[in-house]
């Protein structure tokens, strides 16, 4: 175990990049995987491969171009590299040729190829059952008399909830058009989609504000509904 005890400081540095990339990517993970309700990432084992894909990549990279096996010194500028050439700026890495030795390796090919491994995985554990889910969530809107205070909560809500919204979302627009479309089937695929776009654990009580029926909730969400109407109840 000696080894190991004289090799810790480099190591301590090695996996550095591979921690800060994951946290980074998670949030582009988190996003991808936005539509799906019963997403919960330590239960998916897509969900492992992809944290060890975004872990391993910028750890194997770095500690080949850093020439950790030579164990140079620990500076500054070894955990500037660290941090954020190889760990927040490893999305640029991927985007250029990496120079590996005495040759140059296109590693954004390899990367895509093991992440869309771990995407399809994820998809495959999630997306039957989200899909039953949104369909019963449009065929509950369906029936409801009214969106107007739904939708009203909905405006509100992606002003205070989502700060910088990506422009391709468009909530203005997309909410201003779910209010007038007047054939109710198309009216109620527009509030559909906006749904979507809502964060897992606020959904329950968006649901609720649009009227949706509590046994669609207890079915889907027992546990989360549970904590929700206890919350209430102490509110």
């Amino acid at each position: 175990m000696t080894w190991l005890i004289d090799w810790l400081p480099w190591i301590a540095v090695a996996i550095i990049p591979g921690l800060v990339n994951t946290v980074v990517a998670f949030n582009e993970l988190n996003e991808r995987c936005k539509e799906l309700p019963f997403f919960e990432p330590y239960k998916i084992p897509g969900v492992w491969l992809w944290a060890l894909i975004e872990f391993s990549l910028p750890v194997g990279i770095f500690l080949i171009r850093a020439s950790l096996l030579t164990q140079p010194a620990i500076d500054g500028w070894l955990i500037f590299d660290a941090v954020l050439v190889y760990g927040i700026g490893f999305t640029a890495l991927l985007n250029a040729k990496i120079k590996l030795g005495s040759g140059f390796y296109d590693i954004k090919s390899l990367y895509d190829a093991l992440v869309g491994v771990a995407y399809g995985m994820i998809e495959n554990n999630q997306k039957r059952r989200a899909a039953a889910f949104w369909t019963d969530v449009e065929t509950a809107l369906g029936s409801l008399p009214d969106f107007t205070a739904g939708l009203t909560y909905l405006a509100n809500y992606f002003a205070i909830e989502v700060r910088n919204p990506q422009p391709e979302k468009n909530y203005e627009r997309r909410l201003a058009d779910a209010a007038t479309i007047t054939v109710r089937s198309e009216q109620t695929k527009a509030v559909r989609s906006l749904l979507m776009d809502v964060n897992r654990r606020d959904l329950i009580d968006v649901l609720q504000r649009f009227g949706c029926p509590n046994d669609l909730l207890q079915t889907y969400f027992p546990r989360r509904y549970a904590r929700f109407v206890k919350s209430k109840g102490k509110g």
